[in-house]
Formats: structure tokens, C-alpha cells, sequence
């Protein structure tokens, strides 16, 4: 059985472990694939793809991509995976970087005319290629000025009109998933239910969306059948994760220890015959390609990684064989998208 984590982030980015020990955790747990999408950078993908070799588990290369959708004033998370190539999404990414950067710097100077007191070097020191603005909070705890990550100070300052409750400008969401496109990758709309966003999804799909997440820790029951309808009416792919962040996400802790980080996601092989039975082909679908899915799987075998198995992503027990979700070559990671036993 494969079990991955889709959605994971490190130190690298806003996460508070390092890819080392997440690797460490997933072990433990009995992960066998993980992806590491750090916010809005590629930097050590391909490094981590190596260290993940080195403790049994295979990782894919990946990136949470930050995007707006500006006609309706909403933020879009875009995950990217498999790519090729990074120019295009570095270009996008090492942008929303810069502007990051520059933005968490002044709300830095503007806690320090508080009264605070903030080292931007030591800070920048601990973040990498970016400050965040966990941080900024985590500084405060580690320095005795806050008590706690996500307390008075988040809520009164960071948030509900506080001082530094300001943004930056993101690239909109079309031109996110056209660059992880143009760099080989396959582009997955990231939480829709956490922002709110399913109505850019059709434009999304015209610029070649790839795939919806699926499970997430922000994910309601509701949100869960709506993303399946998305993916069936548009032939997407379904993927999920923890989106972990070790102490730098609210409610962090809690997630972690009720989901036993990281959150598990059975892969599709495993489907029995009574469920193979109750599968109908989509017009759309290749037939010859399906048959191939549904003989092995009726079957009983278990066919090796990187071989065809079928999707069941909606509760009308429609089946599709996993090669004809993507345009062009299958990425190598294509067996970890997840099911429940409900759904079949």
C-alpha cells in the first residue's frame, strides 16, 4: 500500500521543521510518498527528492504557488507537481518572494514603534530567503514579548484591522497555473474550501488545471462532495494533504496530534471486486485504457508503481482509468490519490 502527504511544507518556506525532520516524522508514521510544497519557491526541491531516498520514502517535486483571483477579490493557493523545468514558476514565485520579504520588514518596523523590540537580522537569519510572518510571532515567543504564536498579538496586530494587518499584490491565478504548465508540471487548485474560491476553477481549467485538492485539514464533508462534483464535471484529478507546518500554523498542534501527522492517504489499488462491479465508464474516457485498469484491478493484482489503476473521485462510482486524467505522460506520482471506502 502507498500512503502519501501531498501537502507539506518546511523551513524552507513557512514550515518550523526541516525537511529532515518531517522526513523523520513521515518515517515513523509509515509514509511511503510526500510532497514538499514550500510557499512560492523551488529552492532544494530537487534536494529533498534525494533526502527523502535516503529514508525510504519517494518524493515528488512540488511548490505552493500564492495567486489571486481578481475579479472576485479572492485569494488562490495553486499546488505544483512533477515539473520539469522552473523557470517559469521561479520567475512568479521569487517575485511574491521579494514582495513578501519587503512587506513582513515593514510591519517589523512598525512593531518596533510599538515598542517591541525586533532584530531584522536575526530574524532574516532563522527565515532563509524569506521572512514570514510566523517568523516575526515566533521571534516574540522565543524572545519573551508574546506569549504565544497566534495570541494577543496576532489577533490585535496581524489581524482584525490591527497595524500590520496589510497584504501584498499576488499574480493572478490563471497566470500561476499557465507557468506550472509551461514548466512540464501539473497544476491542483490547493484548498478551494479554506478561501472560498471554487468559481475561478472553470477559468482555471481553460488555463490547464490539472487537479483539485481534495482532503485538507480546512475541509468540511460539504466541501469534500463539492470539490468531487468540480473534478468529475471536469475531468480533474484529486489529491490531499496535511498541509503541515509544524508550531507555525493555528491549531497546528491540535491537527497533528488527531490526525497523527502526516495525514494519510490510501492510494487506489486496492479496490475489490464488488467495487469493480459497481464502476460505469465516462463517454469521455478511453475505453481500451479503461478495461486495461479494471482487469487488474478486478483482478486482484497489485500493479507496480507507475502502472495504470483507475480513479473513483464522485459517489456515483464513476470510474476512470488514471491515463486519461492527464494530457500527456502520466506524472510518476499518479497512484497516491486518495478514496474513502464511502465514496465506492
Amino acid at each position: 500500500m502507498y500512503i502519501a502527504d501531498l501537502h507539506v511544507h518546511t523551513a524552507v518556506s513557512d514550515g518550523s521543521f526541516t525537511a529532515e525532520e518531517v522526513l523523520q516524522l513521515a518515517q515513523e508514521k509509515g509514509l511511503t510518498h510526500i510532497a514538499f510544497t514550500d510557499h512560492d519557491t523551488t529552492r532544494l526541491a530537487a534536494e529533498h527528492v534525494q533526502l527523502a531516498a535516503g529514508y525510504g520514502l519517494t518524493a515528488v517535486p512540488a511548490v505552493e504557488l500564492s495567486a489571486y483571483d481578481s475579479q472576485r477579490k479572492k485569494k488562490v493557493h495553486i499546488l505544483g507537481f512533477a515539473y520539469q523545468t522552473t523557470e517559469n514558476i521561479e520567475a512568479i514565485g521569487s517575485e511574491t518572494l521579494r514582495k513578501r520579504d519587503a512587506n513582513c520588514r515593514r510591519q517589523i518596523e512598525i512593531l518596533n514603534t510599538l515598542g517591541y523590540q525586533i532584530s531584522v537580522d536575526d530574524i532574516a537569519g532563522r527565515a532563509g530567503d524569506c521572512i514570514y510572518k510566523q517568523h516575526i510571532l515566533d521571534y516574540l515567543v522565543h524572545t519573551g514579548q508574546s506569549s504565544e504564536l497566534f495570541g494577543a498579538v496576532y489577533q490585535n496586530i496581524f489581524k482584525n484591522n490591527g497595524p500590520c494587518h496589510f497584504d501584498i499584490a499576488y499574480p493572478e491565478a490563471v497566470d500561476v497555473v499557465r507557468a506550472i504548465k509551461a514548466d512540464g508540471g501539473w497544476a491542483v487548485l490547493a484548498h478551494p474550501g479554506q478561501q472560498g474560491n471554487y468559481e475561478i476553477i472553470p477559468e482555471l481549467v481553460a488555463a490547464g488545471l490539472d487537479g483539485i485538492e481534495w482532503k485538507h485539514p480546512s475541509h468540511s464533508a460539504e466541501d469534500c462532495e463539492k470539490v468531487q462534483r468540480y473534478a468529475d464535471i471536469y475531468g480533474l484529478f484529486l489529491t490531499g494533504g496535511s498541509d503541515f507546518h509544524g508550531i507555525y500554523e493555528k491549531n497546528g498542534a491540535a491537527f497533528a496530534a488527531e490526525l497523527h501527522f502526516p495525514q494519510l492517504f490510501r492510494q487506489l489499488f486496492h479496490l475489490r471486486q464488488r467495487q469493480c462491479e459497481q464502476a460505469v465508464v465516462h463517454p469521455f474516457q478511453h475505453h481500451e485504457a479503461l478495461a486495461h485498469g479494471v482487469a487488474e484491478l478486478c483482478g486482484e493484482v497489485q500493479p507496480p508503481f507507475g502502472v495504470d489503476g483507475i480513479v473513483i473521485p464522485a459517489k456515483e462510482h464513476a470510474a476512470r482509468p488514471l491515463s486519461g486524467l492527464w494530457r500527456g505522460s502520466l506524472p510518476y506520482f499518479h497512484p497516491l490519490y486518495p478514496t474513502d471506502t464511502h465514496l465506492l
